[in-house]
């Protein structure tokens, strides 16, 4: 077996190792969310139902035995904070992080406005409308678009990046990172970077180009069916 086949071997491999715990991860949040929701189920359903049985015993006694009532209130006040100390509780921990909280777009916006700079002007573009797609794709365009914006930053001189997300066609979602520096004929050697997102998007059916545009600059560009 010759090197540079070893070498593609093991870029594939890597892309799948890749996937595979982006897999993982996804199950293990959905695994902790419906374990968050057993819990607001069975602590503050229960604090609800005391609540309302609490006050329709109370509403029963007010009139006959107002003390009694008054403890059946109290009872309530009771499960009611204890309800909400639950929900907080349960909210603290479902918080996620910033770019799971968000949408493609949304993180797509982060991402630009972290990478701006004095003399460097990126744009996020859209054509289409957005819709919901699979975490695994979602991931890898955004993968798309930070490793496109880093290569235009480092290597292509380029005073201005262009980030495209394109909704247009019910099949397929688009993902291209375009620039206006120098461009390139191939992919460098070294860019394991590039050829980890081809290999990425082969697994997902889809496909990856990086090259120079006709009108020159730099171009990433992800296609995936989604």
């Amino acid at each position: 077996m010759n090197t540079a086949r070893l070498a593609a071997e093991l870029r594939t491999a890597n892309a799948q190792l890749e996937l595979q715990a982006d897999q993982v991860a996804l199950l293990a949040v959905e695994q902790e969310r419906n374990r968050l929701a057993r819990e607001i189920h069975d602590a503050v359903g229960h604090s609800l139902t005391v609540v309302g049985a609490q006050l329709e015993a109370a509403e029963a006694l007010l009139k006959h035995d107002p003390s009694r009532a008054l403890d059946s209130i109290q009872k309530a006040q009771r499960a009611s904070r204890e309800g909400l100390a639950e929900i907080r509780r349960s909210v603290a921990s479902l918080r996620a992080t910033p770019q799971e909280q968000r949408t493609l777009a949304e993180s797509l916006t982060s991402l630009i406005t972290g990478a701006e700079r004095p003399g460097l002007k990126l744009v996020l573009q859209q054509s289409g409308k957005s819709r919901s797609l699979p975490s695994l794709v979602e991931i890898s365009l955004y993968r798309c678009a930070q490793e496109g914006i880093t290569n235009a930053c480092r290597h292509s001189g380029a005073s201005e990046i262009a980030v495209h997300l394109d909704f247009s066609s019910d099949a397929f979602i688009i993902l291209s990172v375009t620039d206006n520096g120098r461009g390139f004929s191939r992919i460098p050697e070294n860019s394991h970077g590039l050829k980890g997102l081809r290999e990425r998007a082969a697994l997902l059916n889809g496909e990856f180009f990086a090259g120079t545009e006709q009108q020159g600059g730099g171009c990433c560009r992800m296609i995936i069916p989604a």
